[in-house]
Parts: C-alpha cells; structure tokens; sequence
C-alpha cells in the first residue's frame, strides 16, 4: 500500500497537483472553492464528507480524484494515496463562530429538516434557540463546530469525543495545531483574502482563473440574495451580553491562539 503524505511546494508532475482544500467552516472558504473548480474537471473532484470520508472510501477508489474539497480533519488525510498539497483558511475566531450561528439560524425550515434527515442537526439547534442556549446545547453537531472548531479540524477527530468535544489539555491542542499547520502547504487568512488567494496559488504551482476578480460574496446580504435556501430577514447579534460575551470567549480561547500563531506567520509562507 502507497503511504499518504503532504508535500512541499517542489514540483509534483507537469500536470495539475493532487489538492486537498481542507474547509474551516465560514472561513471564506466557499469563495476560494468556487476557484479551484474552474481549474479542475468535475470528475477530478471528490467532494469530502468527514463522516463518510472516514468510513466508507479506499485508496484504490480515492486515487482517481485530483482535487478533494470539504470539512476533512487534519487526520483523515492519511487515508488519500499518494502526494498531495494541502492549503486551508482560517478566519478571526469570535467571528467566524457568529458567522456559523447565523448561517445556520437563516436556514429555511424544510433545508433544516432535509440536513436533520441526514442526521446534521446542528442547524435545527440554531433555529430554535437564542445563541447562549444554542452554544450550551448537547449536540455532538454543534459542540464539534461551534467549539474552538479551527482547533479540531486542525488537529483531528481523534482527539474529540462523542459528545463533539476535545479530550486534550488546550496547550497540547494548540502545539498539534499549529505544528499540522505548519506541515500544509499554505494558509490563508480570512481578512487576508486576496493576498492569501496569491499565496495559495504560487504555493499551489496553479495559475489563478482567467479574469478573475478579488472578491468574497460571504456577507449575509449576499447570502440571502443568491442563496434560495435561506430566509431573507436581517439576524442582528450585536451587541453580546455577558453571558454570551463569556460563552464565545470559551469556545474561542484555543482558536484565537491558533490564528494569531497563524496571523503573525502568513507573511513568511
């Protein structure tokens, strides 16, 4: 059997590299996805499922696809054949836990009922309940999104438990982050977006679509716009009380260590 690892940024063949974009959820990562697939034919692409990527794809059936795009943590990587170059975004943590609530809060009732069928309930939390009792919820779904969720796809799986929560002290959580991000091939920052997309692409070996134009369509005005799937009413969280002030401050105190180590190194990729 062929072993799995990540490479440098050293030449993989003439053609188009094996790329895995490993998706932080509300980390601009739609956008930069929408990029990659004007580049790479869509029977190059395996779109990942974290819960059906870790159970169901062998390496003989994964080894066709050239470019793999979704919410896959860092240790489910082993399981694609081959060399590939992974790159990833992260985004300033309070934010993106905000931007996740009110994602899932704007659903329509019958999406949050087709995601409840597939058994992602994470939205249907949202939807019922105000963002205090939402992040307090026990619901494997939301704790393993919500909670220091950069942290956790950055150092796998392996180290969250049932209920979707980290089995490991903070200090080691954040040492495995930001030693797996170190081994990607590049990162890029949110609040970064078009330097980081130049980044990416150079580290990637690709050259950027034809006419493409710096721009992220993420806000919740555009969301509502574009997206049929969504409510069109304005979610409005600010300012946070207290109580939820000291909430998110907990579900984003490793997060927010991972992304200044990854802010202060984006200069240097």
């Amino acid at each position: 059997m062929r072993s799995s690892s990540i490479s440098s940024a050293e030449p993989l063949s003439v053609t188009k590299p094996k790329v895995v974009f490993l998706h932080i959820p509300k980390t601009a990562g739609s956008a930069f996805r929408t990029l990659l697939l004007q580049l790479y034919s869509i029977e190059e692409l395996f779109p990942v499922d974290y819960r059906s990527f870790g159970i169901t794809p062998d390496e003989f059936f994964l080894d066709r696809y050239k470019l793999y795009i979704g919410l896959i943590y860092f240790d489910q990587l082993k399981k694609i054949p081959g060399e590939f170059r992974v790159v990833t975004f992260l985004r300033e943590p309070i934010s993106r836990l905000l931007s996740h609530y009110v994602y899932w809060k704007s659903m329509k009732i019958e999406v949050i009922e087709y995601f409840a069928k597939c058994a992602y309930d994470g939205s249907r939390f949202a939807k019922q309940l105000d963002l205090a009792d939402f992040l307090k919820a026990d619901n494997f779904d939301v704790q393993l999104q919500c909670d220091n969720c950069i942290t956790k796809c950055l150092i796998g799986l392996d180290y969250v438990d049932a209920k979707g929560k980290l089995v490991i002290e903070d200090d080691m959580a954040f040492e495995i982050a930001k030693n797996n991000l170190n081994k990607m091939t590049a990162f890029g920052i949110q609040e970064k977006y078009e330097d980081s997309v130049r980044v990416m692409f150079n580290k990637l070996e690709l050259d950027l679509p034809s006419g493409y134009e710096f721009k992220k369509d993420n806000d919740y005005e555009s969301l509502i716009k574009n997206e049929p799937s969504f409510e069109n009413n304005k979610i409005d969280l600010s300012p946070l009380n207290d109580e939820e002030e000291e909430i998110v401050n907990y579900m984003t105190r490793i997060d927010r260590r991972v992304y200044q180590y990854a802010l202060d190194g984006f200069e240097a990729q």
